[in-house]
């Protein structure tokens, strides 16, 4: 799956998406399909780069910060020989 796809596949789960500017983890692992501790995981191991956060501490996720947390949780699963489902 290449970047062009991943993008189509984020626009094309706007049902999954809020119509404003930043997104909570349980969304983002919502429209990458994984599970919340597996993504706040991979933020802590520094696999994903740690979005912005708001005053009371939680991640505020972009359309970037998707799309790099899905590049790199499938990157992740390539290296593993695991197959990475995007979407659902």
């Amino acid at each position: 799956m290449d970047m062009d796809s991943v993008v189509i596949e984020i626009e094309e789960s706007e049902d999954l998406i809020m119509s404003n500017e930043f997104y909570s983890t349980r969304e983002v692992a919502r429209i990458i399909n994984v599970n919340v501790a597996a993504l706040s995981h991979a933020v802590w191991d520094g696999r994903i780069e740690p979005p912005a956060r708001s005053p009371s501490g939680s991640f505020l996720w972009t359309r970037q910060d998707i799309q790099r947390a899905s590049s790199a949780l499938r990157r992740r699963a390539d290296q593993c020989g695991k197959e990475y489902r995007h979407g659902g």
